[in-house]
C-alpha cells in the first residue's frame, strides 16, 4: 500500500500536548449475523385462489443463498454492502458485498467517475463492520451508511507510522456511520489541491490513543465537517488539522482529550459545540484568519479558546462559559482579535447569572497591544466587564482570582486593550 504523500509523513507526530492507493481486499469473516434467505412456504389454495394471487409480489422474500448472482455492470454507479449476506459478493442490491473493503475494490474498477457505496444497518443494535484492512476512499466515491446509530465501522490498517480506520483520499464523502477508532485514527482526510472532502451526519468515537487524534486533516484541498459531525469520547484530540486550504465545521467535539487543534490552514466554525474536554476546547495555532460563530464552548478543563502563533480570530454569537479561562489570546506582531464592532455586534456570551462564568477569567491577554481590539455588543457577568492588569510576572496560567478581563499593559495604568463601548449583562 502506498499512502497519501501529503498527510502520511506527519500523522505520526499527532500529540495531545497541542502543543492508499492500493490495499488488499479483506477476507470475508465466517460469522453470519443476519437472517437466512427467506423462501415463500405459503401453500396455495384452490384454483380460484391461485388466480387471485398469481401476480402478487412478496417483497420480503429473498432469493436463496445459493441462487446465481448476475455480475455488476461496469457502468454501475452504486455498490451495496450488507454484513449479514450469505451470497456471492457481487455488490448488487440482491448480492451485496459482505465487507466495505470488498465494495471499495469493486468501486475502483467501475467506469463511472462518481460512485456510491451504500451500507446496510440495523436499528436497535447497530450492524458492525469490523474491517481487517485500511479503508481508502478514492476519487469522488461516497460512502452512505444507514445512519450513525445503525452502522458501526471498526478495525482498519496501517497508514504510515500509525493505523487508521477510514481515509478520504480525494473528493470523496462519508456519512451515516459511526467509526469506533480504538487504537487507530478513526477518520483521516487528505484532499488534494482543488478537491473537497466531506464528512457529515456521523460520529467518530472510542479512540484510545491519547497521543493521537480521532479525526486528522492534512491535505492541500478543502474539508467540510458537518452538519451533524461528531467527534466525542476520544482519549486524544477530537479534531487535529495539520494543514488544509480551509476546514469548515458544524459539529460537536465533546469529552475528548482536547476538542479542536489547528496547526495549519483556516478554520471556519459555523455551529456546534466543544464541551467537557480535558484540556482546551479550541486551539488556534496557525497564522491564519479563523472564524467562530454559533458555537457553544463550555466546561473545558483548560481554556475554552486558546490563540497564539499570530493566529487571527473573529467570533460571533458564541457562548464561552464555565471553562478555566474563556479566551486566552496572545497578541503577536500583527494578528487581530475581533469580538464585535458597532456595525456588527459580537453577540457573544462570556458569563451571566444563570449561565455561569469562567472560573479564572472570561478573557486573558498576556501580551501587550497598543490599539484596542473591537469587543462591542457582548454579554458579561457585569457591564462594563471587570478588568485587572497582569503585573509582577503574573501569567494567565497562574491566575487565582476571577476577573472578566486580565491584560498586560504597555505602561502601568494603561486600560485594557478591548473596546467594549456597548455591552450587556448575561442571562
Amino acid at each position: 500500500m502506498r499512502p497519501h504523500p501529503i498527510w502520511i509523513h506527519a500523522i505520526a507526530s499527532l500529540s495531545l500536548a497541542c502543543s492508499s492507493s492500493n490495499f488488499d481486499v479483506a477476507t470475508p469473516t465466517p460469522e453470519d449475523t443476519g437472517a437466512e434467505s427467506a423462501e415463500d412456504t405459503a401453500a396455495l389454495g384452490d384454483g380460484a385462489v391461485d388466480d387471485a394471487i398469481e401476480d402478487t409480489v412478496i417483497e420480503d422474500a429473498l432469493p436463496p443463498s445459493d441462487a446465481p448472482c448476475s455480475p455488476l455492470a461496469p457502468s454501475a454507479t452504486t455498490i451495496f454492502v450488507d454484513a449479514r449476506t450469505t451470497r456471492a459478493p457481487v455488490g448488487s442490491a440482491e448480492c451485496p458485498t459482505k465487507t466495505i473493503a470488498q465494495a471499495l475494490a469493486i468501486a475502483n474498477d467501475l467506469l463511472a467517475a462518481k460512485r456510491t457505496i451504500k451500507i446496510a444497518g440495523t436499528s436497535g443494535t447497530p450492524l458492525v463492520y469490523n474491517e481487517t484492512s485500511l479503508l481508502v476512499v478514492k476519487g469522488q466515491t461516497s460512502i452512505i451508511g444507514a445512519g450513525p446509530g445503525q452502522v458501526v465501522i471498526s478495525g482498519g490498517g496501517a497508514c504510515g507510522a500509525t493505523t487508521c480506520v477510514v481515509v478520504l483520499d480525494g473528493a470523496g464523502s462519508i456519512e451515516g456511520v459511526t467509526i469506533k477508532a480504538g487504537a487507530a485514527v478513526g477518520l483521516a482526510l487528505g484532499p488534494a489541491a482543488g478537491a473537497t472532502a466531506i464528512a457529515k451526519n456521523m460520529t467518530v468515537t472510542g479512540a484510545t490513543n491519547d497521543a493521537s487524534a480521532a479525526v486528522y486533516v492534512n491535505g492541500a484541498g478543502a474539508v467540510i465537517l458537518g452538519p451533524e459531525f461528531r467527534a466525542t469520547g476520544n482519549a486524544g484530540v477530537g479534531l487535529m488539522i495539520e494543514t488544509a486550504l480551509s476546514t469548515k465545521v458544524h459539529g460537536s467535539f465533546n469529552e475528548n482529550g482536547a476538542g479542536i487543534v489547528v496547526k495549519g490552514g483556516v478554520l471556519n466554525i459555523e455551529g456546534g459545540q466543544a464541551q467537557r474536554n480535558k484540556t482546551h476546547g479550541v486551539s488556534l495555532l496557525s497564522n491564519a484568519k479563523h472564524t467562530i460563530a454559533n458555537f457553544d464552548i463550555r466546561e473545558n478543563a483548560g481554556n475554552g479558546i486558546f490563540v497564539e502563533a499570530n493566529a487571527h480570530l473573529k467570533m460571533r454569537s458564541s457562548t464561552v462559559v464555565k471553562n478555566r479561562i474563556g479566551l486566552l489570546f496572545r497578541f503577536g506582531t500583527a494578528n487581530e482579535l475581533d469580538l464585535g464592532t458597532l456595525a456588527d455586534n459580537g453577540k457573544n456570551l462570556f458569563g451571566g447569572g444563570t449561565s455561569g462564568y469562567n472560573s479564572k477569567a472570561a478573557i486573558c491577554l498576556p501580551l501587550t497591544r497598543a490599539t484596542k481590539a473591537p469587543a462591542v455588543g457582548n454579554k458579561w457577568l457585569v457591564c462594563e466587564p471587570t478588568r485587572l492588569p497582569l503585573v509582577g510576572g503574573a501569567t494567565c496560567e497562574g491566575l487565582s482570582t476571577y476577573q472578566d478581563v486580565y491584560y498586560t499593559p504597555i505602561t502601568s495604568g494603561d486600560p485594557a486593550p478591548l473596546d467594549w463601548s456597548a455591552c450587556d449583562m448575561g442571562p
